[in-house]
């Protein structure tokens, strides 16, 4: 087996912000399948804590609309900053604290975990090739798909717990450079395909 890989020109920890609450983010296409309803619905049970989201992705305006809906019913609206899909991920995450992928349709491999681990710690769903490359409590919490409560759980656990994200973080890079970044994967490509 040959992962997916990222080129990410020698990838170092972002630094966590300093002011601010503890912001989790999810980026990605806004569509169905990617769990963003069940994101909404656990930042709905994190309403005491100082939790942010940033949701940051385009989809088909309806999709888009019926998720604001969701958030405005749950009364989480004002825990949520929305932005437009962006071509460079990591300058947004280097101003979150960690990502949130909480995808209820199998992932064949999530590129966006990548980009994670190379920058922050995360939590993603295990219901794809997820557990291929990630260890649960190591470089991310492995969550079940559709569980708002065990995501809100996780989330809450690395909102509250600065040198726990520290740990995790570091261990999701160290898996990143050792297994998953481009340089180590190239070769493997080509030793593949005899060249």
């Amino acid at each position: 087996v040959i992962f997916n890989s990222l080129y990410i020109e020698s990838p170092e920890p972002l630094p966590e912000p300093e002011r601010g609450p503890v912001t989790a983010m999810f980026h990605g296409p806004l569509i169905p399948g990617k769990g963003l309803e069940v994101l909404i619905d656990a930042m709905s049970l994190l309403k005491r804590t100082k939790i942010r989201l940033k949701i940051v992705g385009t989809g088909q305006p309806d999709y888009v609309d019926s998720l604001r809906r969701r958030a405005l019913t749950r009364e989480v609206m004002d825990m949520i900053d929305w932005h437009k899909h962006t071509k460079r991920p990591l300058d947004i995450i280097g101003g979150c604290h960690f990502g949130v992928l909480p995808s209820v349709k199998e992932e064949a491999f999530g590129l966006a975990n990548l980009e994670y681990m190379a920058a922050a710690v995360h939590v993603t769903t295990a219901n794809g090739a997820q557990k291929e490359y990630l260890t649960d409590g190591r470089e991310a919490f492995l969550v079940p798909a559709s569980d708002a409560g065990a995501l809100a759980d996780a989330m809450r656990h690395l909102a509250s717990d600065r040198e726990l994200r520290m740990r995790m973080g570091a261990a999701a890079l160290a898996t990143f450079r050792d297994t998953l970044a481009w340089p180590r994967i190239l070769p493997r490509i080509k030793r593949a395909y005899g060249l």
